[in-house]
């Protein structure tokens, strides 16, 4: 399998205005039978916000990676506690270390993770993932948040994970974006406002427009009949 990766992220007009740098991150790692990829939109009002998301990203990837097979044999309910516990003991001992509160790394958090047959989907708070089948795509995990301004984080209380699993079939590509993109590209009701057939030039077409918020994505097509666990860029 060949897995080519693109990536945005960007920070919004008030960021920027203030001399402040994106507070997303992505991260993504791959070997010849599977990929796994993450993105998380720190908390703004959260002192750690961006070193938050830029861990959480790493360590549920990896987490992820290294033992797909077994969470894929796990029931829904305790695939959705095994992750979400996993990341805020990860966050705590992270904060420990920093003598601070796990609470100041807090982050909303998406990671979809795929061998050749399955894939698994891992959503906390805002942003959505979409995939792409041949000339259609479609939302496979939609925003989750308490209200428009307040949202689910990996270090709420219960942070209402969302989990999916199923089979990869014809699926060509997946994408995970952050919020802030997303006024950018659909309406409130999710009717998209660029009239394109491919995810990957919605995403940069929406990328390219004004922003008051942080701008992230990750996007991932997966080549098979390839067998060399490239990741290009």
């Amino acid at each position: 399998m060949i897995y080519e990766m693109s990536r945005y992220n960007a920070p919004g007009d008030y960021h920027n205005s203030i001399g402040i740098k994106s507070q997303d991150a992505v991260f993504s790692k791959v070997n010849e039978r599977k990929c796994c990829i993450a993105l998380a939109d720190g908390a703004g009002s959260r002192r750690n916000a961006y070193e938050g998301a830029e861990f959480s990203v790493r360590i549920i990837c990896e987490y992820i990676f290294d033992n797909l097979d077994d969470l894929f044999s796990m029931e829904t309910y305790q695939l959705k506690k095994t992750l979400a516990d996993y990341i805020y003991s990860k966050l705590t001992e992270l904060a420990h270390s920093n003598s601070t509160l796990a609470y100041t790394y807090a982050s909303t958090l998406l990671c979809f993770a795929a061998d050749e047959h399955r894939f698994l989907m891992f959503h906390i708070g805002d942003g959505a993932a979409f995939v792409q089948r041949k000339n259609s795509w479609n939302v496979l995990s939609f925003p989750n948040g308490l209200s428009a301004d307040k949202t689910y984080l990996t270090t709420s209380a219960d942070p209402k994970p969302f989990v999916i699993c199923g089979e990869m079939n014809d699926i060509e590509s997946v994408a995970l974006i952050s919020d802030g993109i997303l006024t950018n590209i659909f309406y409130d009701n999710f009717v998209p406002k660029i009239n394109c057939t491919e995810i990957q030039e919605i995403l940069k077409q929406g990328a390219s427009m004004p922003h008051t918020d942080d701008v992230s994505y990750i996007f991932c097509k997966i080549i098979r009949g390839k067998n060399d666990g490239t990741e290009k860029i």
